[in-house]
């Protein structure tokens, strides 16, 4: 097992944006933190109101964009937009290429997501995009599967075998999620305070578990936790 704290990850700030890493990306380098097998990239951005966060392009990356607070508008090379919500994903499996803005559409409140890319198996394939929407009687206490390879149970299929889920607890609830042998997981503290397998973390801290059977996790007592769960090989990580 391994902690990443808040507050040790990368920071940047850039007209009306404030990200920070927890993996080494763009100008942040840290040959600590390069990634976590095929997953390359946790960046937790907050965007000012009437803010865009560039207009960039990508190729060959799985990139999920999860919104914390507010809304973001997701506009692709083609001008299509789409209005994300808290809960929302939105999948953009980038392929041979592509180009994409992100906004925020509000002028008084910012907005907070987190975006994760991973490497898929396959170069080269046509870019597509998908949206999973939040349920709209979501309750604090749930495990919700946001992204897998096969796109079961409503969520986004992501081309590479690694599963993304959230789970949330409710002041002082626990909660336990198996892992499988040949797996490792790194869960990303959306809202804290969580103890997860006896460690006490924060909002924005990360932690690594590999060679356990079951994630243990305990909201603190007077607030809800929400922590972000991928799954994948254990053998990816070298």
């Amino acid at each position: 097992m391994a902690i990443r704290r808040s507050a040790m990850r990368g920071r940047s700030q850039l007209d009306g944006a404030e990200t920070w890493y927890s993996f080494s990306f763009g100008r942040y380098l840290d040959p600590e933190h390069m990634g976590f097998g095929p997953l390359r990239a946790i960046n937790e951005t907050q965007l000012a109101p009437g803010k865009t966060f560039g207009d960039h392009g990508q190729a060959n990356m799985e990139i999920l964009t999860l919104v914390l607070e507010g809304q973001l508008e997701h506009r692709d090379a083609a001008g299509i937009s789409s209005i994300l919500e808290p809960g929302d994903v939105h999948h953009l499996s980038a392929g041979l290429g592509t180009r994409c803005a992100l906004r925020n559409p509000s002028d008084h409140q910012p907005t907070r997501f987190l975006e994760l890319w991973v490497v898929p198996e396959t170069d080269g394939l046509p870019p597509a995009q998908q949206i999973a929407r939040r349920p709209a009687d979501e309750p604090a206490s749930h495990q919700r599967l946001l992204g897998s390879r096969n796109g079961r149970d409503r969520s986004v299929a992501i081309r590479r075998d690694v599963e993304v889920c959230s789970i949330g607890l409710a002041p002082a609830e626990h909660g336990s999620r198996p892992i499988a042998e040949g797996r490792a997981l790194w869960v990303q503290v959306l809202r804290g305070p969580v103890t997860i397998n006896g460690h006490a973390l924060s909002s924005g801290d990360g932690f690594s578990v590999r060679r356990c059977p079951m994630l243990e996790m305990t909201a603190g007592s007077h607030q809800r936790a929400t922590c972000l769960v991928c799954d994948l090989e254990e053998a990816l990580l070298g």
